[in-house]
């Protein structure tokens, strides 16, 4: 899971360079159009999260590659 108070100190630090910040920034978006994450660390999906995995798994089926596995990277866009 990710430590977002950890990314956080990242982008304030000036010794991280700015291409690595800007993908940093990109990971908390991410993380924050997907997920919810409470002040006691539990973290749950957002609706249209869900619904963006459950397209996906219904198109693998309809493709008849219902066996293969689903990554982020085909959920979420980095």
């Amino acid at each position: 899971m990710l430590e977002l108070e950890e990314i956080n100190k990242k982008l304030e630090s000036k010794r991280v360079k700015a291409e690595n910040k800007e993908k940093y920034r990109q990971v908390l978006t991410i993380f924050q159009e997907n997920f919810i994450k409470y002040a006691n660390g539990f973290v749950v999906f957002k609706r249209e999260y869900l619904i963006d995995v459950y397209g996906k798994i219904k198109q693998k089926i309809e493709e008849g590659v219902a066996k293969t596995k689903i990554t982020y990277d085909e959920i979420l866009t980095w």
